[in-house]
């Protein structure tokens, strides 16, 4: 149904859709997903859903640029750069979306992965803008990108205790016995 959407954002301009429910209405009355006019212009040009399908696989494979720099800037060898690197790109979960699904949740991945890398260099201004990029993909990802900044503002021993308190979670409510 997002081929509809784009269907419409081309022509009026708006995201609207027959398909998700049994009615013409608008995307953002389901959810508020603007990131979607950043694929606009190459679908206005190659009006297909196949032009989705590409579009989604490129942005998903595009996470691997922050993730060889972040690998990078941590002083890891070349080798396990390029496994890390090798990993995402065979990871299921993200990849094998593609193959089914174009989905605005697609963006997170690079965005947040971007989102890290700023942090790491303590580039504020990018780093804010990737964080307003990653609220346009959701209107979900406001609770995401609180819980990652809550997160990085913490103290080493709040995280050690975070991380503790969490494997006790799951040892109690799901009995999963937890490597250390």
């Amino acid at each position: 149904f997002q081929h509809n959407y784009f269907y419409y954002m081309k022509k009026i301009g708006l995201p609207l859709s027959t398909s998700e429910r049994d009615t013409l209405i608008s995307h953002f009355m389901i959810h508020i997903s603007p990131i979607f006019y950043l694929i606009l212009p190459f679908y206005y040009f190659f009006s297909s859903p196949i032009t989705l399908q590409v579009m989604s696989v490129i942005i998903i494979i595009s996470a691997i640029i922050p993730i060889y720099l972040i690998a990078k800037n941590h002083n890891l060898s070349k080798y396990m750069v390029f496994a890390i690197c090798f990993l995402y790109s065979i990871y299921t979960p993200a990849i094998t979306s593609t193959f089914f699904d174009f989905h605005e949740n697609m963006f997170l991945i690079p965005l947040l992965l971007w989102f890290f890398w700023f942090y790491e260099k303590n580039n504020r201004l990018l780093l804010y803008i990737t964080m307003i990029l990653a609220l346009f993909v959701k209107e979900d990802a406001t609770s995401l990108a609180n819980a990652i900044l809550e997160i990085a503002k913490m103290d080493k021993n709040k995280k050690d205790e975070l991380g503790k308190n969490n494997r006790l979670y799951y040892e109690n409510n799901f009995d999963l016995e937890i490597i250390a």
